[in-house]
């Protein structure tokens, strides 16, 4: 019954940290769970592998998303140039296709 119960409130502290990750400040988190916020800050100080795995679980999936968002606006850039450059995009062309086209050097400007 013990560990039904540790476990019960580990998961209400890991739904008051995903609630924060998602942008709710402590008082909203812990009210949103129903917990009291002096539970979540006695569990946080007395449950440090815990806070570690569930800030290290996050940390992967910020990880990914920024992955994901990479690959689709290279995509979009690639599309991008080639509908204003006329040539294929990298993603697609063989080499003797790349070989042949000219690329105006990209500049960035601030």
């Amino acid at each position: 019954m013990k560990a039904l119960t540790k476990a019960s409130r580990v998961n209400t502290a890991l739904q008051v940290i995903q609630h924060m990750n998602d942008g709710m400040s402590v008082i909203d988190a812990c009210r949103k769970v129903g917990m009291p916020r002096s539970s979540f800050y006695y569990f946080m100080e007395n449950n440090p592998e815990a806070v570690a795995e569930v800030q290290a679980i996050i940390e992967a999936d910020n990880r990914e998303q920024l992955g994901l968002i990479l690959a689709s606006k290279t995509e979009m850039l690639n599309k991008v140039e080639a509908t204003v450059y006329g040539y294929i995009p990298l993603t697609n062309a063989t080499a003797q296709q790349v070989s042949s086209v000219d690329r105006p050097q990209r500049s960035i400007s601030c």
